[in-house]
């Protein structure tokens, strides 16, 4: 069940574009999460992940259910922070506040990923009748605590029209290339799709659809897709008939096999254009 939900999370986090935040308990459940992380990492997905953890003091001293959860998920997070023990002050709440609204930042650009924060308790957990708590409580205003806030933005910088006329008037100039889409979920699909069946129109290449690319949904809109291109390059002919002297890739490049062997062996120009939606 607990694998399910991971995945619910990765497809709610791809489908709304947008972090999806993943909390679990210390030691071993935090270990749960790392096919999730490692997917969500690979594939650019926004994830915030909170892991419970016993408070520095605990550690390293043969305490019970502790386990090492520092980078617990190694290279496989775009960020990794400790948040500081929970105290019952209103600057805490500040320190909070500015904590999560940089993670969320980093969980979305310049392109999205999992985001780690290891969370200490003390116990007793429950809030200590002391006055304090009560008065923060008290003082806390949930629709207030993010107003100040200012959105992130993706921090991408677009290309200039000059760069992109000087790219399509190279394009223009090959007799013999080829559009390569990856797996990507932009905002969009259908004016994605058609901007790529445009371009693949006008330059007269043809389009190689990775399965988890959205163009195999709107086939309609592209003449020109191939969906199962591995089936094609297997065949010395027809794999050498396809040889492109230019490649556009959109995206991160597809999985198979066979397509990374064969631009190797073609070795297209490196005057291609990468783009990976955010």
């Amino acid at each position: 069940m607990s694998v399910l939900l991971l995945f619910l999370a990765l497809g709610c986090a791809k489908r709304q574009h947008r972090p999806v935040a993943l909390v679990c308990t210390s030691g071993t459940a935090a270990a749960n999460f790392y096919p999730a992380v490692i997917e969500a990492y690979e594939s650019g997905i926004p994830l915030l992940i909170f892991t419970a953890d016993r408070p520095p003091e605990m550690r390293d001293c043969a305490s019970g259910q502790t386990i090492d959860q520092q980078k617990l998920y190694g290279s496989f997070t775009k960020y990794y922070s400790e948040l500081a023990v929970p105290v019952a002050q209103p600057q805490m709440l500040a320190y909070l506040r500015q904590t999560l609204v940089s993670a969320w930042g980093q969980a979305i650009a310049p392109f999205p990923g999992p985001i780690h924060f290891n969370c200490p308790f003390r116990d007793p957990l429950p809030p200590i009748s002391d006055g304090k708590t009560e008065a923060l409580a008290a003082a806390f205003d949930g629709n207030l605590f993010f107003q100040a806030v200012t959105p992130p933005s993706p921090g991408l910088v677009k290309p200039s029209r000059d760069s992109l006329l000087s790219c399509y008037s190279q394009w223009q100039q090959c007799p013999k290339g080829i559009i390569i889409a990856g797996a990507q979920t932009p905002a969009d699909p259908d004016a994605y799709c058609r901007a790529v069946g445009t371009l693949s129109q006008v330059l007269g290449w043809p389009v190689l659809a990775e399965g988890l690319s959205p163009l195999r949904n709107y086939a309609a809109l592209n003449g020109s897709m191939i969906s199962t291109y591995d089936i094609i390059l297997r065949d010395a002919s027809r794999s050498q008939a396809l040889m492109a002297q230019q490649v556009i890739q959109l995206g991160p490049l597809p999985i198979s096999k066979v397509l990374r062997q064969w631009l190797q062996q073609t070795e297209p120009s490196a005057g291609s254009l990468a783009h990976r939606e955010t």
